[in-house]
């Protein structure tokens, strides 16, 4: 859950006060490296997503596309 939380305050619309970081570079890697995060972090708590669109980081949120 730590993993996941903190990943969600890193992407947070200007959490972080790192202005370069939120532009659509920075963004697009951050939505590319979501599903591998997410794997990563329920492989350590060993609780398993069963939302497929969330493992795929897809409609995940309102606009993600």
């Amino acid at each position: 859950m730590i993993m996941k939380i903190f990943y969600a305050f890193l992407w947070q619309e200007f959490f972080v006060p790192l202005t370069w970081f939120y532009n659509f570079v920075g963004v697009s890697i951050g939505a590319k490296i979501m599903p591998e995060w997410n794997d990563l972090a329920n492989s350590i708590s060993g609780t398993p997503q069963t939302d497929e669109n969330v493992t795929l980081a897809n409609n995940v949120y309102p606009g993600d596309s």
